[in-house]
């Protein structure tokens, strides 16, 4: 840091990031700074919090952070923690972290929360979306993006609300789950990482996929 650079959007910054590696620094122009890149364990408390219908909550969890090394966030992660501790980048994501869940309890149903943020599932057969013809489009209940269409639904036999294809590639994140003793595709939003459900190799044509959805992280849009 120490010396400006032009991007190519046209902003200027004061520094270089290098990932790992060397480089060769500007003697009196430049100087090394680091930030910690590593995993931070930090302990989540949120209390007298209430849900959607006024349910009384309280929230205790672990949450590992780290700081992206996304070409597209880096950016913004130099300017903001560039040179502070760990500690300092922990309290921050602390308080982040917990502002946030508790404007998120705010929004859902402790079984919305549940399975949406927590990674829960619910009951086979128990979600109102299940043997749901309705057409529309089915959204995040937690952000509203759109994410499966009423005409890619059908029924699987499985218990839960079945598509054979997303609205579109963008909308979802599918990502490697070994939990359970079991290794599966979990699905999740890509817009707010809520919890969806699993895809899974055994549906129809022409996609052959089952997107294996909780009937509590969607909702219906029947205008759309």
């Amino acid at each position: 840091s120490g010396r400006k650079r032009t991007l190519a959007d046209g902003s200027t910054v004061g520094f270089r990031p290098i990932f790992g590696g060397r480089a060769w620094r500007i003697p009196l122009l430049e100087r090394v700074d680091r930030i910690d890149m590593t995993i931070i364990p930090i302990e989540i408390k949120v209390t007298q919090a209430y849900s959607k219908g006024g349910i009384p909550l309280a929230v205790r969890a672990i949450a590992n952070v780290k700081i992206s090394n996304n070409p597209r966030h880096i950016l913004n992660a130099i300017e903001r923690f560039l040179g502070q501790m760990r500690g300092e980048i922990r309290q921050v994501a602390q308080e982040t972290l917990e502002g946030t869940l508790r404007g998120v309890l705010a929004q859902l149903t402790p079984e919305q929360y549940a399975v949406a943020r927590m990674g829960g599932t619910e009951l086979p057969h128990s979600g109102k979306y299940n043997d749901c013809k309705d057409e529309g489009v089915y959204i995040c209940v937690c952000c509203g993006e759109a994410l499966y269409r009423s005409d890619a639904k059908f029924d699987s036999g499985s218990g839960w609300p079945s598509f054979w294809e997303p609205a579109s590639e963008e909308c979802i994140t599918e990502i490697e789950d070994r939990s359970h003793g079991m290794t599966r595709v979990e699905v999740t939003c890509a817009a707010c990482a809520a919890h969806l459900g699993h895809v899974f190799p055994d549906g129809p044509t022409p996609t052959g996929l089952r997107y294996c959805i909780n009937s509590v992280s969607i909702a219906l849009d029947r205008k759309g």
